[in-house]
């Protein structure tokens, strides 16, 4: 049992069994939903003072990933989800890994690719979130990869990273938004479409304030947001990203007049 078995692992930290221990890793099998995982974390408050949920590793084999994305929406849904991607299997089906990475790029745009090649130190690969790790530093830029300036004008655009059924798209709006608005809105609209709305990260500017409120939901599971410095002569805009399946044009427009809704009026 997770919630158990978390539990227990505090328990062991208090008692000195476990000093030195800052991580845990949870590793699935399968086709999982890794949403439930990360409300568990955020809604049990025992465990929300000793753990935040730091971000999702997908694995994809190699081999047999066309059959599995072709067969299973769980796990385009899993690829979609995921800030960071690793290749297995590559040493026996070299020839795959240029239309895998091609295909991954069209899915999931923002997460990073690895390879066991790469040598890459584990705990870099295991760090998803805005926390860097080591330093404990905010790395905002990696977190909402996707906005980077040479990026902006393709993710604007609606369809220019999508793959059947999953697809992604940015919002902006020039300003700051009503934070309390904004925020009710998310939690309604990410429960009430939770089977389509894959995830939404949001970099907020918060009016009378000099940095951002970062939102995070992945499903239904809204974190609590979490206040980010602006950097120094930084636009006061409000960015958000959503990561959506079967999910129309008309449903995108909507989803879009609601967040100019929320803009703060002067």
């Amino acid at each position: 049992d997770l919630l158990s078995s978390l539990e227990s692992i505090i328990e062991k930290k208090q008692s000195g069994a476990f000093s030195d221990i800052d991580r845990v890793v949870l590793e699935t099998t399968g086709l999982v939903d890794p949403a439930p995982i990360a409300a568990t974390i955020g809604h049990h408050s025992p465990l929300a003072g000793h753990f935040y949920y730091d971000g999702i590793l997908v694995t994809v084999d190699a081999m047999n990933w066309q059959t599995s994305l072709a067969q299973h929406r769980e796990a385009r849904a899993q690829i979609a989800l995921a800030d960071k991607l690793y290749l297995t299997k590559l040493d026996l089906c070299p020839e795959e890994e240029k239309p895998l990475r091609k295909k991954l790029e069209q899915m999931n745009h923002r997460a990073p690719v690895f390879t066991p090649d790469d040598k890459i130190d584990p705990l870099e690969l295991l760090s998803a979130g805005m926390i860097r790790p080591g330093s404990g530093d905010l790395d905002v830029g990696f977190w909402l990869a996707p906005v980077a300036d040479d990026q902006r004008s393709a993710l604007l655009t609606s369809h220019s990273h999508s793959h059947s059924d999953v697809r992604s798209f940015v919002v902006e709006v020039d300003g700051p938004l009503n934070i309390k608005q904004f925020s009710a809105w998310t939690s309604l609209f990410a429960q009430f479409n939770s089977e389509r709305v894959l995830r939404i990260k949001a970099l907020v500017c918060a009016p009378e304030q000099p940095g951002y409120l970062a939102f995070d939901a992945i499903r239904a599971f809204v974190h609590p947001a979490t206040m980010v410095p602006a950097a120094p002569h930084s636009p006061r805009r409000s960015i958000v990203v959503f990561i959506v399946q079967d999910f129309s044009d008309a449903e995108e427009a909507t989803v879009r007049t609601a967040i100019a809704a929320c803009a703060q009026k002067n």
